[in-house]
């Protein structure tokens, strides 16, 4: 259901997001850890196609059903910090979501999923831009580039390459800047 909401996200299907949200509701209490992921990273969905009601109302329900402590289950405490991140950025606090970007990393790195941990290490890369901070950002980015070319990780890759050209455009670096932002839609 997790990979369903991303790729109904991707396709901008907000309405087949939202379905995905009674589905959830209507099964029966108390939800155990895997129900509660799937409930973060369907609401971390909504969160990211605009419908922030429907997100905070999933995230209440799925908490309410549940017995389960997400700080005993790193994998568990990542989607949950992903979900608080980016309500934090819709929110317009661009340092609580780097502090949630942060803490997700580091729960994936303690749940050993080292290529889940990229995505958030190149979201805080990018909050560095939003808090004006090029020279972190760069220096950010560049180890998540790294580190997505080893995994393999393509998306990650081309994401966090377009962000360092931000970063180095912001820095007066253009052709450095215009190599990067190449190399991402390659």
């Amino acid at each position: 259901v997790g990979e369903l909401a991303s790729s109904r996200n991707r396709l901008g299907d907000v309405a087949g997001l939202e379905a995905l949200v009674g589905a959830l509701v209507a099964l029966s209490a108390p939800f155990d850890a895997h129900h509660l992921l799937v409930s973060y990273r369907v609401a971390t969905s909504l969160l990211l196609a605009g419908s922030y009601a429907v997100s905070e109302r999933l995230v209440a329900h799925a908490e309410a059903a549940s017995a389960v402590d997400a700080g005993n289950d790193p994998a568990l405490a990542a989607r949950l910090e992903l979900y608080r991140g980016a309500r934090a950025m819709f929110g317009g606090s661009p340092v609580e979501y780097l502090r949630w970007m942060r803490a997700a990393t580091d729960s994936f790195e303690r749940a050993g999923d080292a290529r889940a941990a990229c995505t958030p290490r190149a979201n805080f890369g990018f909050a560095y831009i939003e808090l004006g901070d090029y020279e972190e950002a760069e220096v950010q980015l560049r180890a998540v580039v790294g580190r997505a070319v080893r995994m393999g990780l393509r998306d990650i890759e081309a994401s966090a390459r377009h962000n360092l050209g931000m970063a180095l455009g912001h820095q007066g670096r253009f052709d450095d800047a215009r190599r990067e932002e190449t190399t991402a839609i390659q």
